[in-house]
């Protein structure tokens, strides 16, 4: 999923888990990047090695500016730029690589990918730092990792700030992105190093003994009891024993960590303190100030607050975390099971009717309506605000929904009107994605020799080409 430390979905299913299909990738996709080129390497950043978890709830990587003064890296001749939301040329295409823009600054790289240097511009193309980074990656918290060295010899990662001052010497084997005032870093190689978490000195507040850790959320960190790997998707549901899957895998899966038997999931607070003791069959992060979990005798899913106390009882046979206040909840089985919305008390705000629902995202929310089968989208209220037509449908980003055609069965895209704004063409979509695509879309097309992927933009332009692998 990326290359240095992985961030990976922190999922884990037992019978009746709870987190059901996916086809095509979820558009809730929370994959992490961590510490590689920021510039993107996008096909080395989708590789999965393992490393941190990145726990479904908050993405691990740097935070982009807002959408409407979001500039996006575009390719032209080989070179890449930047242009606004309206598709025009703000910075020409100068740069052998590009990242996303976090907190006013993007890493560029100058020069091709084995012997460029990175370092940061500004919006107006302008180098605020300049160039002399193995690797840099987005700014967050004030601060940005990045690795000194070269290709044949690469070095260790540190932190610098905003005038490019290292704060933080590079030291670490791999290392995360600061939140909540924390970075969790790796101290030794990929597969036997340890993870802890370091403050904005650079000091440790938590020792590195950790095989796999997730980034803090609400003042708390779910942590891993067990050493078995196995694969999980989007939703972290169990898919079989862990296999190094390339660039994400076209069906969606993630090589992951999962507990050994007996499954058991806490949170760890910021002190590395057992905050919440090992007891959950599964655990999701805290959102809205509520966690969903699920206990392990009847796999039944319920919501604790951060004292580790049920506010909400473990009686649904699967739940998705709180967004806008609501969260969705299914009453019964997977296969008879109908879906619903709740507010923290645990009383119904939409009754369940639904074959399934997803998050709500903004002012909506894409379900699958129980007569017809097909998907659509509701608002707060419960009430469609488009139609159920599409055989499956994911959620909006940047005013865009993945959606699949009836009839062809292929995938587009649709605006916030339920209209085809990229016409059904792919085989598979992902989400626009400012976390790990840089505002861009990843698709694919299948033909008899196999799959090729690409990035698309929010106009359907293809911004990096389709390529087999």
């Amino acid at each position: 999923m990326n290359r240095k430390h992985q961030t990976s979905s922190v999922k884990h299913q037992a019978p009746e888990s709870g987190r059901p299909e996916f086809s095509a990738h979820h558009s809730a996709l929370r994959a992490g990047v961590g510490r590689l080129a920021v510039a993107g390497l996008l096909l080395v950043l989708l590789l999965g090695l393992q490393g941190t978890m990145s726990c479904a709830g908050k993405a691990n990587t740097a935070r982009q500016d807002d959408e409407l003064s979001q500039l996006t890296p575009v390719e032209m001749n080989g070179k890449w730029g930047y242009i606004d939301a309206t598709g025009k040329l703000v910075i020409k295409p100068q740069f052998g690589y590009t990242g996303g823009f976090s907190e006013g600054l993007a890493a560029v790289q100058v020069g091709d990918m084995d012997t460029g240097k990175f370092g940061y511009i500004d919006k107006t193309g302008k180098f605020v730092i300049k160039p002399r980074f193995r690797s840099g990656d987005g700014f967050v918290e004030g601060l940005a990792a990045v690795q000194v060295g070269t290709l044949e010899a690469p070095g260790k990662y540190g932190f610098i700030d905003k005038t490019g001052k290292l704060v933080i010497q590079p030291q670490f084997d791999y290392v995360s992105f600061f939140h909540e005032s924390l970075a969790a870093v790796q101290v030794g190689d990929a597969r036997t190093g340890k993870w802890g978490f370091i403050d904005r000195t650079g000091k440790f507040v938590i020792q590195p003994r950790f095989d796999r850790t997730c980034e803090f959320s609400g003042g708390l960190v779910r942590v891993q009891v067990g050493d078995s790997l196995n694969s999980i998707d989007h939703a972290g549901i169990l898919m079989g024993p862990w296999v190094a899957l390339p660039e994400r895998s076209p069906e969606g899966l993630v090589a992951t960590p999962s507990c050994g038997a007996p499954v058991t999931w806490g949170y760890l607070d910021r002190t590395g303190r057992v905050a919440i003791k090992y007891q959950y069959n599964n655990a999701d992060d805290f959102s809205e100030g509520l966690a969903a979990v699920q206990e392990t005798v009847n796999y039944n899913w319920g919501f604790i607050d951060k004292a580790g106390r049920y506010v909400i009882k473990p009686e649904f046979g699967a739940a998705w975390g709180f967004s806008g206040g609501r969260a969705a909840v299914r009453i019964g089985d997977y296969d008879t099971g109908r879906w619903g919305y709740i507010d923290k008390a645990g009383k119904f705000l939409i009754k369940p009717k639904f074959g399934y629902a997803r998050s709500l995202v903004g002012e909506r929310a894409a379900v699958r309506d129980t007569l017809t089968g097909r998907w659509g989208f509701i608002d707060r209220t419960g009430e469609y605000v488009i139609r159920p037509q599409f055989a499956n449908a994911n959620d909006f980003s940047f005013g865009r929904a993945g959606t699949q055609d009836t009839l062809s069965g292929k995938w587009g895209f649709i605006d916030m009107t339920g209209r085809f704004v990229i016409q059904p063409q792919y085989d598979t979509v992902g989400a626009f994605s400012p976390d790990v695509h840089y505002g861009f879309a990843r698709v694919e097309v299948r033909d008899t020799e196999g799959v090729m992927c690409g990035y698309i933009d929010t106009t359907g332009q293809v911004v990096r080409g389709l390529h087999r692998y």
